[in-house]
């Protein structure tokens, strides 16, 4: 069964008030950095499998069996690779503890002028957690920069925070692998200026993400509570959860805004996001086409505006502009409040733009019906 609806709205909505932890540090050419690989939290094993890796804490350069002296904190790691980072160079620092951090800017200003460098965090031993300890983004990641983010390191924001956790801009890309977590950051900022940073969990303006796995939860803000992307150059998501975000309008879990990339989701849950508009698990109003495919589970968001006036809608989906295509996975169990127009938009509401559904099975509860 194939059934396509095209419409053409704008996007108007209403505004509301608002251990040890294993640094792994990889510096590549600049044409892998769009590339998905393996999470170097551990050593790859034979087909793909991975296995511990059992160095002991320290700070290491390339291929080095042993440490460099000195160097036990994240901050001591930093401001070594300040001073030493090397194009195509490779680095791994095993931290001790949990850390408190002040926002941290990764690019090649604060690497040494290296282009390429990719930051892998992971924890050892259990899980070890990173809080920001000031307003603003504990990482900003850019030009020709990635960050990783590994098995057992979370990633803890502020209750009062007036930007999201981690902020992703142009020549950036984020990664998420198994066993990651970012979670409780609550962005209490209502800035209406264009490409303010509305985001609770994660705000991709001009750059990139790729979710692998982990958890991205219990995060707040206006728009986007788990990830928010804006002109994003691309968004993979082949597994993890985003859960239990909320934001005060639209895109509890995921929102998309005039968005150039194509994307593909096409494993994990986006599950148990709540907005106060509409969109409780997704909204788009983008310009290129989001794939959502295989595995992927929508379920038991929730959009709730009640009024008339189509501002809500949408408890799964809520589709301003662009394209979405719709090739399996379930989209199924989500509420909506709304009356009027989006009455009965439980799992989709297409208020514009163009909804493929390919996938052989009508989506019940969508307005209009798929």
């Amino acid at each position: 069964m194939r059934t396509t609806t095209h419409f053409k709205a704008g996007l108007n909505h209403k505004k509301m008030a608002p251990g040890r932890v294993l640094v792994s540090v990889t510096l590549l050419s600049v044409a892998l950095l769009g590339v998905v690989a393996l999470v170097s939290c551990k050593n790859p094993g034979s087909e793909g499998e991975s296995k511990s890796d059992s160095r002991a804490p320290g700070f290491y350069t390339e291929g080095a069996q042993a440490p460099v002296a000195g160097i036990t904190t994240f901050d001591e790691a930093l401001t070594w690779l300040t001073s030493n980072a090397e194009n195509d160079g490779q680095y791994t620092l095993y931290l001790a503890a949990d850390e408190s951090s002040p926002p941290r800017h990764l690019n090649p200003d604060t690497l040494n002028s290296a282009s390429g460098v990719e930051i892998t965090l992971c924890g050892s031993s259990g899980e070890r957690v990173m809080t920001l300890s000031e307003d603003g983004n504990l990482f900003t990641v850019k030009e020709n920069t990635k960050l990783i983010l590994g098995e057992n390191i979370t990633l803890h924001g502020k209750d009062d925070n007036n930007a999201s956790l981690i902020l992703v801009k142009v020549g950036g890309v984020l990664e998420m692998g198994p066993g990651s977590k970012v979670i409780n950051n609550k962005n209490t900022s209502t800035n209406a200026t264009s490409g303010a940073d509305l985001s609770g969990g994660i705000y991709i303006y001009g750059g990139s993400f790729i979710m692998n796995g982990g958890e991205i939860s219990g995060n707040g803000g206006f728009s986007g509570g788990g990830v928010r992307l804006n002109t994003a150059q691309s968004f993979t998501m082949t597994d993890g959860i985003i859960q239990n975000n909320h934001v005060e309008a639209v895109g509890g879990g995921i929102y998309m805004q005039d968005w150039f990339g194509g994307g593909t989701i096409s494993g994990g849950s986006i599950i148990n996001n709540t907005a106060a508009e509409g969109g409780g698990g997704i909204t788009a109003s983008i310009n290129g086409t989001l794939t959502l495919s295989d595995s992927v589970i929508i379920s038991g968001n929730a959009a709730n505006d009640t009024s008339a006036d189509d501002v809500g809608g949408g408890g799964g989906i809520k589709l301003f502009a662009g394209t979405i295509v719709f090739s399996g996975g379930t989209l199924a169990n989500n509420t909506a409040l709304a009356a009027g127009t989006a009455a009965g938009s439980h799992n989709l509401y297409v208020k514009g733009g163009t909804f493929t559904n390919s996938s052989g099975t009508p989506i019940v509860d969508s307005v209009p019906a798929h």
